[in-house]
């Protein structure tokens, strides 16, 4: 479900056709020194100035020129992940794991500058009192490829939205290979107490997989993925190892995005380690810092929150496979966020309310 689309507007800022060059330059700098500043530098651009910064960083001359995946004006990874992404073993390697942090936090960082505010939704007011789900009078659409950003009425950040986000090639790897283990071990279709309680429908469209699965470290036993064969155990296995890179990716968002909140969960993840054994064993190879992952299979989820989430952390939704089209939608923000291959948004699932359009 990845795919990556070069910056539209990277030809002529590399040809030195952008009469804001210099401003630009100073605006990034910024971004990597002093966050705080950097929107006093970018209201001086106007909105071809903001795009030619946007497409820059990530895929011009202002990007890491160390960063060899990004293919100046041809997109990002023109080649298949190898030896330089996964070691012998195949973990991801020490040098990926460095560049995965310097892209996340220059998109981290473009985001929190390109910020959208929702006066109406008041966050801690939304923790307390049961919010009725109701039709917004406007929504909004973010499909425009710009890295954004929304907070509360009060000051709370809701949502990231990451746009072409994972490389065209390391979304391929994912996708042939979640496949691949889809084949070997099953997905299924509400199984468990947790799945049959979620609103939505499974979508069934010939020769394509339909169901889902978890991948749950928990704080007693391992989920029942972990438990039910020596064959299934090893496919779920060899799927975490294949999701490692999208483990660091989300890691590393949480890092830079949301650091105390990051913080409490390596707090929390060292605390269970600790008093679990099962748990410290899992946790040794498995990176992710929460406690697990779900992959979904041609669902389209209904109108929920995520009622066993904490109110401040973020679900994270990464797009993968060959579909066109999908938006997550917000009602309670008036928002419409696409959710194509390659597009990653983070939301703060337990308070607002969200479900998967067409």
């Amino acid at each position: 479900m990845f795919s990556l689309q070069p910056g539209s507007n990277q030809q002529s800022m590399s040809k030195g056709q952008c009469p804001c060059k210099d401003m630009m330059a100073s605006a990034v700098n910024s971004f990597l020194q002093s966050p705080s500043t950097t929107p006093d530098v970018i209201k001086a651009l106007d909105a071809d100035g903001c795009k030619h910064v946007y497409s820059a960083i990530f895929d011009g001359d202002l990007s890491d020129v160390e960063d060899e995946e990004v293919a100046s004006g041809r997109g990002w990874h023109r080649k298949r992940p190898s030896e330089s992404v996964f070691d012998q073993g195949g973990r991801v390697t020490v040098k990926k794991i460095t560049r995965i942090s310097r892209q996340v936090k220059k998109a981290v960082c473009v985001a929190k500058v390109n910020r959208v505010d929702f006066p109406d939704f008041d966050f801690h007011l939304a923790t307390t009192k049961c919010i009725r789900p109701k039709p917004p009078t406007t929504t909004i659409t973010w499909e425009d490829n710009i890295l954004k950003s929304g907070h509360s009425k009060d000051k709370v950040m809701l949502i990231y939205y990451l746009p072409r986000f994972t490389p065209k090639n390391t979304l391929d790897h994912l996708h042939e290979g979640l496949i691949e283990m889809a084949k070997i071990d099953s997905p299924h279709r509400g199984k468990t107490k947790t799945s049959k309680e979620k609103v939505g429908i499974f979508v069934d469209r010939e020769g394509e997989i339909t169901g889902e699965k978890r991948i749950v470290k928990e704080d007693i036993v391992p989920c029942p993925e972990f438990r039910q064969s020596g064959k299934g155990m090893d496919a779920t296995c060899r799927t975490v190892q294949l999701l490692e890179i999208v483990s660091y990716m989300v890691n590393t968002f949480l890092e830079h995005a949301d650091p105390e909140h990051y913080k409490e969960a390596l707090a929390l993840r060292d605390l269970i380690c600790r008093a679990r054994l099962s748990y410290d064993a899992l946790a040794d190879w498995d990176v992710l810092v929460y406690e697990g992952r779900e992959i979904l299979y041609n669902r389209k989820s209904g109108l929920h929150t995520d009622s066993q989430d904490p109110h401040l952390s973020w679900a994270i939704l990464v797009a993968a496979g060959s579909h066109s089209g999908g938006h997550v939608h917000l009602s309670h923000l008036g928002l419409g966020v696409r959710l194509q291959p390659g597009d990653m948004t983070a939301i703060r699932g337990r308070v607002i309310p969200h479900e998967i359009e067409d």
